[in-house]
């Protein structure tokens, strides 16, 4: 039903290889690339993935629950303009989950 396809990070640079995302998502076509990282202590180009995504017609999904806190004082690069979040039901007062995908991909195929 869904077929998933990982990027990586370069070997020699330890970042975010966005060459191999542009590259993944021409030969792929995916409906939804999605971006957000628990271990990586870089910014992530979310406006470069996000190009990416638009350049091939998907949906840029952000799970932004490991950097919310960084984002909301500015720290760190908002990854789009309408960031949702919510509690996981278990652990309410623990931890939050935050996610944004852009708001006008989003609605188009919400309503199509």
């Amino acid at each position: 039903m869904y077929k998933f396809v990982e990027y990586h990070v370069k070997q020699d640079t330890e970042r975010i290889d966005y060459d191999e995302i542009e590259k993944l998502a021409q030969e792929h076509k995916p409906k939804m690339i999605v971006a957000g990282a628990s271990a990586y202590s870089r910014i992530i180009e979310f406006e470069r993935i996000a190009k990416v995504a638009k350049a091939v017609g998907a949906i840029f999904f952000v799970d932004m629950a490991h950097i919310a806190g960084l984002v909301a004082p500015a720290c760190t690069p908002a990854p789009c303009h309408t960031p949702t979040s919510s509690p996981p039901p278990r652990i309410r007062l623990c931890a939050a989950h935050a996610a944004c995908v852009s708001k006008a991909s989003f609605a188009k195929r919400s309503t199509s």
